[in-house]
Parts: structure tokens; C-alpha cells; sequence
């Protein structure tokens, strides 16, 4: 029993020391698009999260508007410029297809997300960027909003192979931190068997 008390304390020691809260914060971003509109003009936001624990998402976040005039259909993509927990670009990109004329619009774009990796004080996590979709039927004026949300996925012993929508495959490896306790836990148990078995 009291093996394993020592080992499940070690175990919980390991987790703490790499959990932490964390905000994402992001000043301006930019909008591309293929076979694109007559006329468009992309207004960036900015702003920062709560503090996010691992598990823990952003929802309804403003990351921009566009007010277009004329048509077109293709792909679209929306990036981020993320200031914390480090500085990085981030893009979502979707297919889209739009019609506006005068003082109303149409407009429907499939959103999607993208996983990237950061490190903020040292700790090393994976976040989620996502983009609602949305499909606006006729509407009176010619603006759309960018609204999506993040996610703070896991950090480190917690991260995992993932799939990136923009990036391809990337592997994010466990710190040794966790690592060496949990060793270390085993073998203070080896030690208190070897010594019980004298």
C-alpha cells in the first residue's frame, strides 16, 4: 500500500508541474481568397482570452468582418496574428461563396480549424484555432463576421500526435520533467521491495 501511495504522489507531482493556464491573445490578422470578389475590405480584431486550463475553450471570440461588393466563390482563408502565448500566424482556410449587390448579400463560407503547438513559460502545450461556418441566406447589408473560438488541447506529458489542418502531421514529444518523476517512482519502489524482501 505504501508503494503505491508514493508512486500515485510522484505521479500527481509530475502533472503539477506542468499544468498551467494559459491566455491567447492575437492583434490583427488578414483575409485571402481565390476567384475573389469585385471589391472587399477586411477588418482585423484584436483581443485576448481568459486564462485557459488544459480542456478548456474560448467560444463567440470576433476575429474580423469583410464588407464585399460583387461575387465570387473558392477558398477563403483567415489568419490570426497570435501575440500570446507566443507570437505566431495561424490561417483557417474553407471553401466560400458569395453575392452581394447594392444593400444586400449572400454569403456561405464551411469554416474549419487548425492545431498548432506553442510555449508559454516554458511549458510547452497545443491549442486549437476554429472557425464557425455560416450561411447567411439574403441579408440586408454586405458584411460578414469571422467568429470562431480556441482551445487549450494539452501540455506537456498530455500531448499527443495530432493532425493539423494547415500545418500536416506534427509530433509534439512528452518534456523529461514527468518523465524522470515517474522513473524515479519506480524505482524508489524497487528499492522498498528490495529492502522488504531482506
Amino acid at each position: 500500500m505504501k508503494n503505491i501511495v508514493i508512486f500515485l504522489v510522484l505521479t500527481l507531482l509530475a502533472g503539477a508541474t506542468h499544468a498551467m493556464a494559459v491566455p491567447f491573445a492575437w492583434s490583427g490578422g488578414s483575409l485571402s481568397a481565390t476567384n475573389a470578389f469585385g471589391l472587399a475590405r477586411y477588418s482585423a480584431s484584436s483581443g485576448t482570452t481568459a486564462a485557459l486550463d488544459v480542456g478548456e475553450t474560448a467560444t463567440w471570440l470576433n476575429f474580423g468582418s469583410v464588407s464585399v461588393v460583387g461575387s465570387g466563390a473558392g477558398t477563403l482563408s483567415v489568419s490570426v496574428d497570435f501575440t500570446t502565448p507566443e507570437t505566431t500566424t495561424e490561417a483557417v482556410s474553407g471553401s466560400y461563396s458569395v453575392l452581394s449587390f447594392f444593400f444586400f448579400s449572400n454569403g456561405k463560407w464551411e469554416g474549419g480549424s487548425t492545431d498548432f503547438a506553442y510555449t508559454y513559460l516554458g511549458v510547452s502545450g497545443l491549442a486549437r484555432l476554429a472557425m464557425y461556418a455560416f450561411d447567411t441566406g439574403w441579408q440586408k447589408g454586405s458584411t460578414f463576421t469571422f467568429a470562431g473560438a480556441i482551445t487549450n488541447l494539452s501540455q506537456g506529458a498530455g500531448l499527443a500526435q495530432t493532425t493539423s489542418v494547415q500545418d500536416g502531421p506534427r509530433v509534439a514529444l512528452a518534456e523529461p520533467g514527468p518523465l524522470a518523476l515517474i522513473g524515479f517512482g519506480f524505482l524508489m519502489i524497487g528499492l522498498i521491495r528490495k529492502r522488504q524482501t531482506r
